[in-house]
């Protein structure tokens, strides 16, 4: 999860949101506390310990949305579990990982990989 929450700041930042490390250390905190698999919470959480200033409320929303997207799981492939897939970016049929605008971002391993 923590991975992902970098990630998710990463979005964030891109956005033009200012996420501090210690703001970030704050909502991994929160992630500890909270049924991560509720997505309200988690939004609530986020929304809670990553945005100070209302007028970034809408940029948040966008890229929580985007990047917590709800999607059918895909097949598993042979021999390999099925993972969730809530908290998991967006990514287009090329497997490019989607930023929060809709626009594509590049991973940092460069494989495309997380």
């Amino acid at each position: 999860m923590l991975s992902l929450l970098a990630d998710f700041i990463g979005e964030l930042r891109a956005a033009g949101i200012p996420v501090s490390m210690s703001e970030h250390v704050d909502a991994a905190r929160a992630c500890e506390v909270i049924d991560l698999a509720d997505r309200g919470s988690l939004r609530t959480a986020l929304a809670a310990t990553l945005v100070k200033d209302g007028g970034h409320l809408p940029a948040f929303d966008a890229a929580f949305e985007v990047f917590f997207a709800l999607r059918e799981p895909p097949a598993p492939a042979e021999g390999e579990a099925q993972a969730g897939h809530l908290g998991q970016p967006a990514r287009d049929q090329r497997g490019t990982r989607i930023g929060p605008l809709a626009q594509p971002v590049a991973d940092a391993t460069g494989d495309g990989q997380h």
